[in-house]
């Protein structure tokens, strides 16, 4: 009898240690890929080596921390379905485009942002934890506008660490989430309220400041539009913070005009030929080149319409049906030859590569995503709603940007992702059957 209290005890203490031990492995784990996570936020304006370092290295830990504590992770945080289902129905279906048994290989390679969703949801638990991402984004973003002002960047050329637009896509994310957040929190007089507010006052114009700067026109129509459908959106839900936008807008603008920030004065009459260049189709060089890149790439496309050329592979097979084609085709569309295998349009770029059925499965899901979201926006309490409505107006900015970019496939998209992913989770702490729910009356 004895014995036996003594067994029982040794193995109660065994049992105890081996959970201690447990606890402690998956708490190291769960810290590491959120270090690794915030880290990665961080250096988003900077460094595409370290995006895929880190990037990857989170997407690992999550994997193996889904194996051993979450595996019913889809089944708790169901919006991951609607993104993680598009990229393996691509996954599947690239194994007969044209690159063959290479294809998944490729399609993991370009589109491998689309899957870093994935720790974001294993890793962020609470609210402070996303502050904590969202502020880490944040700050890339000052990182790269100190950047490019130290580096003397000048007015059309202003790209903090990049030399394309990437940036520009980016910035339209960063300020409009600082602007909503600016709008929507609450203000006191103590000394936090003011800090915070005056904090997110420099970044709004600060980073307003660096996309006006960048002069890339699809990101100035992306952020315009974006500022139409906040408008409307705060219209509906807040009325006075819609009031309040107006003049934010208006004191934004004014100040890097009075200020002469960046000697924008002299380049007002640039910037109006600019904006106005935007729908000239006979003068402007980049639009024609557009255009024939976009009609050029929809017939290319047709040769392989569902399943796409593969990611990255489209650039000699355009070449040779260009090639093919009568010479008046070629003579009318002869842009087209400048930028053979990019077609600076993300979903006509993503149908080309990765055919029809993916394209068509990815848009419905990100857009099933923001109209859950912009539907339960008064199902969250008040002081969590702004999450909602950036991760809604942010993304529109975003996406209408990239009818002329090619950065919802590239690495800009995971400043988009980090913004989809903060209205996500914040609506599924609040409401977790929303994903599967269109009304009260109808459910999936």
């Amino acid at each position: 009898m004895e014995y036996s209290i003594y067994v029982d005890i040794d193995i109660g203490i065994n049992m105890q240690f081996f959970s201690q031990v447990k606890l402690d492995v998956e708490s190291i784990l769960r810290k590491t890929g959120l270090i690794t996570l915030v880290l990665f936020s961080l250096i988003l304006f900077q460094s595409k080596a370290l995006i895929n370092i880190l990037g990857g290295l989170a997407l690992l830990l999550s994997i193996i921390y889904i194996f051993l504590y979450d595996r019913n992770i889809l089944r708790a945080q169901r919006y991951l379905l609607f993104l993680v289902l598009p990229f393996l129905i691509g996954l599947a279906l690239s194994i007969f485009s044209s690159s063959g048994v290479l294809g998944p290989l490729v399609f993991i390679a370009r589109f491998k942002f689309m899957l870093f969703v994935i720790p974001f949801a294993v890793f962020i638990k609470s609210q402070k934890e996303l502050h904590w991402l969202i502020g880490a984004l944040m700050a890339s973003g000052f990182i790269a506008v100190g950047y490019g002002v130290l580096m003397g960047q000048p007015y059309g050329s202003f790209s903090g660490f990049h030399i394309i637009g990437r940036t520009a896509d980016m910035m339209i994310v960063v300020s409009l989430i600082t602007f909503v957040y600016l709008l929507l929190s609450t203000f006191n007089l103590s000394i936090k309220s003011i800090l915070f507010h005056s904090l997110m006052t420099i970044a709004f114009m600060l980073f307003s400041w660096a996309l006006l700067m960048s002069e890339m026109r699809g990101s100035w129509l992306g952020m315009i539009i974006a500022y139409i459908a906040l408008l409307l959106v705060l219209t509906r839900f807040h009325r006075k913070a819609s009031l309040f936008s107006v003049i934010m807008i208006i004191f934004a603008f004014a100040f890097i005009y009075i200020g002469n920030i960046g000697e924008i004065r002299s380049k007002v009459d640039r910037i109006y030929q600019q904006a106005e260049s935007i729908v000239d189709t006979k003068s402007n060089a980049s639009n024609n080149a557009r255009l024939h890149l976009w009609k050029t790439g929809w017939d290319f496309s047709k040769n392989q319409f569902l399943f796409g050329t593969g990611a990255k592979q489209s650039k000699q097979m355009f070449k040779d049906f260009f090639e093919a084609q009568p010479n008046e085709y070629q003579q009318k569309y002869h842009w087209a030859t400048r930028y053979p295998g990019d077609y600076h349009n993300s979903y006509l770029q993503m149908h080309i590569e990765a055919g029809a059925i993916f394209t068509f499965s990815f848009m419905i899901s990100i857009i099933f995503l923001l109209f859950v979201m912009f539907k339960n926006i008064k199902v969250v309490p008040p002081e969590k709603q702004k999450y909602l409505i950036a991760a809604v107006i942010a993304p529109v900015g975003f996406l209408v940007a990239q009818v002329f970019h090619g950065e919802l496939y590239h690495y800009g998209s995971a400043a988009f992702y980090i913004v989809l992913f903060s209205g996500c989770y914040t609506l599924n702490r609040e409401s977790p059957n929303a994903w599967l729910t269109i009304s009260k009356k109808h459910e999936l």
